[in-house]
């Protein structure tokens, strides 16, 4: 019974202190690179000009840092465009690099994008982004 008192303070102390995302979790058993190694689509979120579905982006992180950003042309085509992802030096962010890409009539420059991560969990991530504001995604199915 003295040995488990000990652990359980243990426990409680650090779900309060060694939560490292502000909407948690707490403590996980998975790293966060699996936590993050996933195709994710939007459930929630929006930028400056538009609010997005999901079936309009998709995000996948790769576990060998490959990152594809999926843009729905239509409801026929998507494009994908193939860059990197890389966790910040405390792993509260997420550093994507895209290559210059061109979609429809628009060609965009090489970018970096910074998302802080406010929730990584299996089935949850949620972030703000530099560029293109909040979003809560699930995985894609």
């Amino acid at each position: 019974m003295k040995t488990i008192i000990p652990i359980f303070v243990l426990l409680a102390i650090c779900t309060s202190s060694c939560k490292k995302y502000p909407e948690g979790p707490g403590i996980s058993l998975r790293s966060k690179t699996k936590r993050l190694v996933n195709k994710w689509t939007i459930e929630e979120g929006s930028t400056i000009h538009l609010n997005f579905g999901p079936e309009i982006f998709s995000y996948e992180f790769e576990n060998d840092g490959a990152f594809i950003y999926e843009v729905e042309l239509d409801t026929a085509s998507t494009q994908s465009i193939e860059g990197t992802w890389e966790f910040s030096s405390d792993k509260s962010q997420v550093i994507t690099h895209l290559p210059e890409f061109g979609w429809r009539q628009l060609v965009f420059n090489a970018t970096s994008d910074t998302l802080t991560i406010e929730r990584l969990k299996r089935t949850q991530l949620w972030f703000t982004s530099s560029s293109n504001g909040t979003k809560k995604l699930i995985p894609y199915q």
